[in-house]
């Protein structure tokens, strides 16, 4: 009698696989715009913390969009990488639709926030490209 057949492990629920693609464990870094909160004595401010978080949520929002950007550019060289062809968009669980509607719910999110201008948020997406763009691939 022969062995059963290996299974393929189940796919993760979509909700999961979007949540993987934003890159939830990247968001720890921008609790670093709290800091200010503590250096200036202003933590029980009228106001103050709940806007240090409202821009912590931009910044980490922000980023998952150009996660997301950056990994729907990079898909065709990130399958080849032993690491990162496991990522959502590389391993084709996330497609372009859902990239787009990704990017668009996350990207422009720190506009839409109390905390930020627009301007701020054009610049962090201005300065994100740029950098993405000449930097040389590795």
């Amino acid at each position: 009698m022969s062995p059963p057949a290996p299974v393929a492990p189940a796919a993760p629920p979509l909700p999961l696989v979007l949540l993987q693609q934003l890159r939830p464990r990247q968001w720890t870094k921008n609790a670093a715009v709290l800091a200010p909160l503590l250096f200036a004595r202003s933590l029980f401010e009228s106001g103050s913390a709940l806007r240090a978080v409202l821009a912590a949520v931009a910044f980490s929002l922000a980023a998952s969009g150009i996660y997301v950007l950056n990994d729907w550019l990079d898909r065709e060289k990130d399958r080849l990488h032993p690491e990162k062809r496991h990522r959502p968009i590389a391993a084709g669980r996330v497609g372009l639709g859902l990239a787009a509607l990704l990017l668009a719910a996350a990207g422009p999110a720190p506009r839409r926030s109390a905390s930020g201008s627009a301007a701020a948020s054009r610049g962090c997406w201005a300065g994100t490209w740029r950098c993405r763009c000449c930097t040389p691939s590795g």
